[in-house]
């Protein structure tokens, strides 16, 4: 009999007593078949047919939910400032793939989140304060087969948020910041280019032929469409945009899909969201809860969608949401 397997930090429920779970998570085969057992004879169940129902419900009694159960364990190294369990998040059933968020001791709140080869981009910024929302900002790249950090790179003094990444057709990395755009080649900053008048840089992607901003904003945001030649300029405006789309509220991350769906993201403390939206409109076309906080987006090659967190950093750590990892989104599960 295969036994349940549940990482420690997702466990919602203590073991009863005598389970013995210990930290490793693993609630062995033997314990679920006695607890399965006891379950089989206090509801008078005889038939084989209900031996599976039993066994999971022995498995939730005994301390997994359902993310523990159906999702794989955690990757990379669990930050020692992570002490609450994970929270139970909307659309769990369609997280594949989980990653404890690098760098979070540190003080590292994650933002924008781009796919660079076979690795994860995923910029942020330093603080531990909830009253400043800008630091000293650095781009990760992670394994997602590992969680583990490949490389850092440190970003220019002038950056105080990195809100987003974007990968170019011609494989430049650009990091969008509030007021800057910062384009790297070689695993070096090479240029920097200034955003005017209304242009934001809070989160960016790129469809494969332009650079995508959008600004965040409560009460409706914007995303501007500009060409790549953008960032052969040291200052730009919003008539270098080609295209101008009004978007929702709250907006935090961009992602265009294989089939050319963008995605957005839109969160707070209290909730989050990803949408499906018309580029061209911006209307929204579906509609899926996510964990609060849930920042940048990127899509892989599989077409997953992966998700950077901010909830359950140093610098968020009084919500009551606590999900600090990369998590990747099986589209075809989201309900």
């Amino acid at each position: 009999m295969r036994g349940c397997r549940v990482d420690q930090m997702s466990a919602q429920h203590s073991p009863p007593r005598g389970t013995g779970k210990g930290r490793s998570g693993q609630i062995t085969a033997e314990k679920v078949a006695r607890f399965g057992a006891r379950m089989l004879r206090v509801a008078g169940v005889r038939r084989r047919r209900h031996l599976a129902a039993a066994i999971v419900l022995g498995c939730v009694a005994a301390g997994a939910n359902a993310v523990g159960v159906l999702a794989e364990d955690i990757l990379g190294a669990q930050p020692n400032s992570v002490t609450r369990p994970l929270s139970e998040v909307p659309n769990s059933d369609a997280i594949v793939k989980r990653i404890w968020v690098p760098d979070i001791d540190d003080g590292f709140v994650p933002q924008g989140l781009a796919v660079v080869g076979d690795q994860l981009a995923l910029s942020g910024y330093r603080s531990t304060d909830p009253k400043q929302g800008r630091g000293p900002c650095r781009l990760l790249f992670v394994a997602p087969t590992t969680g583990s950090v490949m490389r850092r790179i440190d970003l220019p003094a002038t950056c105080g948020h990195a809100g987003g990444v974007a990968v170019l057709k011609d494989g430049r990395i650009v990091v969008a910041d509030t007021f800057s755009l910062y384009a790297i080649a070689g695993g070096k900053v090479v240029a920097t280019v200034k955003l005017k008048g209304k242009l934001r840089g809070s989160f960016a992607d790129s469809d494969g032929r332009s650079l995508w901003i959008g600004s965040y904003d409560r009460s409706g945001g914007t995303l501007w469409r500009l060409p790549p030649s953008a960032l052969d300029q040291a200052e730009i405006d919003e008539s270098a945009a080609e295209a101008t789309v009004a978007i929702p509220e709250r907006v935090q991350g961009l992602a265009f899909d294989h089939a050319g769906h963008a995605w957005l993201t839109v969160s707070g403390s209290r909730d989050g969201a990803l949408l499906q939206i018309d580029a061209a409109t911006g209307q929204v076309s579906a509609r899926y809860a996510m964990t609060p906080g849930i920042e940048d987006i990127a899509v892989d090659g599989r077409g997953w969608i992966w998700a950077s967190s901010e909830a359950g950093s140093i610098r968020w750590s009084h919500w009551d949401a606590n999900f600090p990892v990369l998590f990747a989104i099986d589209p075809s599960r989201l309900r």
